[in-house]
């Protein structure tokens, strides 16, 4: 509205990561791309070298001699490309998800699109993200949490470029887990309102499905990036502190997508047995025999028998509604692809407190 001091926030509005990443005037994806190699091992090799002037000494900074080549390879391809670009990407496709179904989340929304920018509109604040980046690198500066730490002397350019990757790596990070977190919270309060329902007859969904999707389409980002996550786990000699920390992140992730759905699922378990108990009764006030069946026309009985036929249906019909706004299956596959990351970070944290 013009003259109003107080702009809502939107979430069309891009968050701080896309604008930076947009600066470089590139398709989004190769400019995440850009940005991933600049600070994962861009910085690192400019500041290798200038600190020491060998391409040998410098290559060290990026392929660890510590490490087997193919364990050096994969830290390279893992942990210095693969998951900040992917942790970028995935900021934009997370919230473009939303914006992109805000249609059809109006449509059940009390208050419309309204209620969509106030519970949304927050997915592109930059304070949280800061936040939530200086935790992530807090944590991980944990004493014990890095599997190596260079040796002393003073801090040359090659510390500082380490020192402003972690900061952009953390605050990827942060903007990542804020988009996610964020935008299930909305969905859980939406979700938590008074929402115009479809009938079953209309839609077996009761027109929740928008909802399920986006629950599965931040989860796929999430878990993907934990799945990364792992596998450099598994490869690498990483410490007790990062695995924990990662299986935290998978404990939180899991929550945090049920969350939302946990109000969905109640409310077409409510909306179900409502319909049910409807069409039963109705069957049931048919089933009873006349007061003077000798009086009752043959057409009244046929008829009569014809609405029984059809209410049965009916409650076959309603006894198959969905209580979930996706496809359990689906659900099931999440399941095992979760429990299987945990299991993997659980077996290695066994394997590190017994020495193997």
């Amino acid at each position: 509205m013009v003259g109003n001091v107080n702009v809502r926030r939107s979430p069309e509005w891009s968050t701080p990561v896309e604008r930076l990443v947009n600066l470089v005037h590139l398709p989004y994806a190769w400019g995440c791309l850009f940005w991933a190699i600049l600070f994962g091992v861009g910085g690192r090799l400019l500041g290798g070298y200038v600190d020491t002037f060998d391409p040998k000494a410098t290559l060290t900074r990026i392929l660890d001699p510590n490490l087997s080549l193919w364990q050096a390879i994969a830290n390279l391809v893992l942990n210095l490309i693969l998951i900040p670009f992917l942790l970028i990407f995935s900021v934009r496709f997370m919230r473009l998800r939303v914006v992109q179904s805000e249609l059809e989340l109006s449509a059940i929304s009390p208050h419309g699109e309204e209620t969509l920018h106030k519970v949304f509109g927050g997915v592109s604040r930059l304070l949280p993200p800061i936040l939530l980046g200086a935790a992530v690198i807090g944590l991980y500066a944990i004493p014990g949490a890095s599997p190596t730490v260079r040796g002393g002397g003073n801090p040359g350019l090659g510390d500082l470029s380490e020192i402003v990757s972690s900061i952009f790596t953390g605050f990827c990070f942060g903007s990542f887990l804020w988009v996610y977190l964020s935008s299930l919270r909305g969905l859980h309060k939406v979700g938590g309102e008074a929402l115009r329902l479809r009938s079953s007859s209309e839609d077996p969904m009761l027109g929740l499905r928008p909802l399920g999707s986006i629950s599965l389409s931040l989860a796929g980002p999430y878990f993907a990036v934990v799945f990364l996550g792992a596998l450099t786990f598994v490869i690498l000699p990483f410490g007790f502190s990062d695995i924990a920390l990662l299986l935290i992140f998978v404990i939180t992730g899991m929550v945090m997508f049920f969350l939302p759905l946990n109000n969905i699922h109640r409310k077409m378990q409510q909306e179900k047995r409502l319909e049910q108990s409807k069409v039963r009764e109705q069957f049931n006030q048919l089933a009873k025999k006349p007061d003077n069946p000798s009086h009752e026309d043959s057409r009244d009985v046929l008829t009569r028998i014809e609405k029984l036929l059809t209410l049965q249906i009916l409650d076959r019909r309603v006894s198959a509604v969905p209580t979930w706004p996706f496809d359990t299956s689906i659900l099931g596959r999440f399941f095992a692809i979760t429990l299987s990351v945990a299991a993997i970070l659980i077996a290695r944290l066994i394997m590190i407190e017994l020495h193997l």
